[in-house]
């Protein structure tokens, strides 16, 4: 959760209250007869039945804008007025009352004001602080400070950001000396309201909440604050700021980094990342990079990753040098850091890097070669792509398409009628990638041989060059590409998502929930969570029974070349077979007879489940059948990660999605996504970051 947004739990109530007074400030509709409509208000009132009718009442009330109208929300405000008995609806009026008021009469809001100061409900308390700038007339800050005492951090909170818009001389050092104040919330607050001022900042009273502070959020709100007008003293104390993120587990090494701790270095690195080169760079690149800078290998890493981001030019020296004497993993981050760079300076220290380094640094180096802006040793990358082990050829191939000429498009044809699948794969995406005219011919070539993954990747890079839907038959494809050779011309932008193309009877694919399935090598994984047999919100159906038939039906049409797989994907995930099998009458029937001997599970664990289907080399394809998870659904029983108990060993969202690139940059394989219920960000980015598509069911 970002600082910004760190309470919005907490202020959920307060934040509805002020959004529904700027509503009646808006304006409604013109009542003919505002007396009669005030009378009808004040009596639906007190028989409201939800909070959310309350409000609107209120809000009603206020769009009348009378005199009437007015004194009728100051005696809710004094607790004269009839409202409703239950607590929580009575305390949701009050404060939706002087929130109301001040928009349409600040005179008699300033009258009953006080009232609202001293509710004993502290949302309304809050609501009167938040307001109190809103009123004529002068603010005495004792009074302000004086809820710095109160019970709750709700008004606590609104009082810090009170002071913060005041912006009075004095207002600084009463916000500073919050950051000692119990609430971390308040703490935070304090941060993000000095951030809205201009000035030098006393890096010294922010070392506390910086270095010490137990809570995340506080951290991070300084990280932030700090960045905002940072010198060279501050970029220093942001490397400072790095700490170590594994977490031990039972005294072995570590499997996942450590929540909280993970998110104040991805918040650090952000901040570096967006500094002026001016400042930052003198103490990045001139003395952080160094070997003899005092930092832990661990530190001097992420100030790698931080100067890849920033794409410094006057780094390719110092990280260069670091390619050759690092420790293994920070190698890896220099290469990276030389391919975010892109200078074609580093074309030569990342071949020795390659041709020095174990095979992940080998990949590293191939991947950073994919990213500079020229290449002038083409030979040996066509020599690598056609000697290496095949890992390696992947990457190879992907220099190739990334810096074309006529020798490396002549390999990447050749590449197309290789034995493994994942070559001829990236061969296409290559061609794809290459954008030039003399690619296009050997792709319809190649089709003519396609099935499945392979077929649908040359079908979007056909589409991609000539944005035109024609077939998936080469036969028609030949023809067309001899006609207009001669005058083609690549367009000059790329459309991002092809129409599907009408299939011969011949290429038909079987379905699920509508959408093709273009793949003869597929994994079906099916969430079994406790979510998948709750009944959905939207449509009040039980997601499981629809997603056990889907598969069925799809397993049931599938041609005799398929090879195919099922995981049940629960708290233990378990495979149908321990390896892909050819989709035969009795694999078929003994597939739907696993299917539907599957348990409810507490929780799935997409890490582990993706693990057992991305250690298959021939699956090209994943399907994840799955439901966004409830609001508020808890993970602390799982032993999983800290944020989502789908992420199993890893820290977050980011973190998981990371790894997972990693494991599937040689696998290759698709992940397509179909999801009961509603939208969710990391279902999506799971399918956007693994060449898939993310399908919600029920909006089909």
């Amino acid at each position: 959760m970002q600082p910004k947004n760190c309470y919005i739990l907490l202020l959920a109530p307060l934040a509805f209250i002020c959004l529904a007074a700027g509503i009646a400030a808006a304006g409604e509709p013109i009542v003919t007869n505002p007396e009669k409509e005030l009378r009808r208000l004040r009596d639906a009132l007190p028989r409201a039945k939800t909070e959310a009718a309350c409000n609107a009442i209120v809000n009603e009330i206020a769009a009348l804008n009378t005199a009437a109208a007015a004194e009728f929300l100051a005696s809710i405000v004094k607790g004269t007025a009839r409202i409703p008995k239950d607590a929580r609806k009575a305390n949701v009026v009050r404060a939706a009352g002087i929130a109301a008021l001040v928009s349409i009469n600040v005179q008699t809001a300033k009258r009953v004001h006080p009232y609202a100061l001293v509710d004993p409900a502290d949302v309304v308390r809050a609501t009167a602080v938040s307001v109190w700038d809103r009123l004529p007339g002068h603010i005495n800050l004792d009074r302000v400070t004086a809820f710095f005492n109160d019970e709750s951090p709700l008004p606590q909170v609104e009082a810090v950001r009170l002071l913060g818009r005041l912006q009075r001389k004095r207002c600084r050092e009463l916000l500073l000396a919050q950051l000692e104040n119990k609430h971390a919330e308040v703490r935070a607050a304090v941060l993000e309201s000095i951030m809205q001022w201009r000035g030098e900042l006393d890096l010294l009273k922010l070392r506390k909440p910086l270095f010490e502070d137990p809570d995340t959020r506080v951290r991070i709100a300084a990280v932030e604050l700090i960045a905002r007008d940072a010198d060279e003293d501050a970029v220093e104390m942001l490397v400072d700021t790095f700490v170590y993120d594994a977490q031990p587990q039972n005294g072995e090494k570590p499997e996942y980094p450590n929540l909280d701790a993970a998110r104040v270095n991805e918040a650090v690195l952000d901040a570096l990342a967006g500094l002026p080169a001016e400042v930052a760079d003198p103490v990045l690149v001139g003395k952080k990079l160094k070997r003899d800078s005092g930092l832990t290998a661990f530190r001097r890493g992420l100030v790698i990753r931080a100067v890849g981001m920033r794409r410094s030019n006057g780094a390719i020296e110092p990280l260069a040098v670091l390619l050759a004497e690092d420790k293994a993993e920070n190698q890896e981050f220099a290469a990276a850091a030389l391919g975010d760079i892109g200078d074609p300076l580093a074309e030569e220290p990342l071949f020795a890097y390659f041709k020095d380094g174990a095979f992940d640094s080998k990949l590293a180096a191939l991947d950073a070669l994919t990213r500079l802006k020229s290449l002038k040793r083409i030979p040996d990358m066509i020599r690598i792509s056609k000697t290496y082990r095949w890992e390696l050829k992947l990457f190879a191939i992907r220099v190739l398409g990334a810096h074309p000429t006529p020798e490396s498009i002549e390999r990447l044809a050749e590449a197309l009628s290789e034995k493994p699948w994942q070559i001829r794969v990236a061969a296409v995406r290559a061609l794809r990638a290459a954008w030039k005219k003399e690619c296009i011919e050997p792709l319809i070539k190649a089709l003519g041989d396609a099935s499945g993954r392979l077929r649908a990747e040359i079908l979007d890079a056909l589409w991609d060059y000539t944005q035109d839907v024609r077939s998936e038959s080469a036969a028609e494809w030949r023809p067309w590409w001899k006609r207009v050779k001669k005058n083609y011309t690549v367009p000059v932008a790329r459309v991002a998502t092809r129409p599907e193309f009408v299939a011969p009877k011949a290429y038909s694919e079987s379905k699920l929930f509508g959408r093709r399935i273009d793949s003869d090598r597929v994994t079906v994984i099916l969430d079994i969570s406790s979510s998948m047999w709750e009944k959905s919100a939207s449509s009040n159906a039980v997601p499981m029974k629809p997603a056990q038939k889907e598969i069925g039906a799809f397993i049931k049409k599938l041609s005799k070349r398929t090879q195919f797989n099922l995981i049940a994907m629960g708290k233990k995930p378990r495979s149908w077979c321990p390896h892909l099998a050819r989709a035969t009458a009795n694999s078929r029937v003994e597939a739907r007879a696993f299917l539907q001997k599957v348990d409810k599970a507490d929780y799935a664990d997409f890490d582990a489940a993706l693990d057992i289907a991305l250690s298959d080399p021939d699956s090209d394809t994943i399907v994840i059948i799955t439901s966004a998870p409830s609001a508020g659904a808890s993970n602390e029983s799982s032993g999983s990660s800290p944020e989502d108990p789908r992420l199993g060993r890893y820290a977050n969202k980011r973190y998981f999605l990371q790894k997972l690139h990693r494991r599937n940059r040689t696998a290759y394989a698709r992940i397509i996504v179909f999801c009961f219920g509603k939208k969710d960000s990391f279902l999506e980015a799971l399918a956007a970051e693994n060449s898939g598509m993310f399908v919600p069911v029920e909006e089909r």
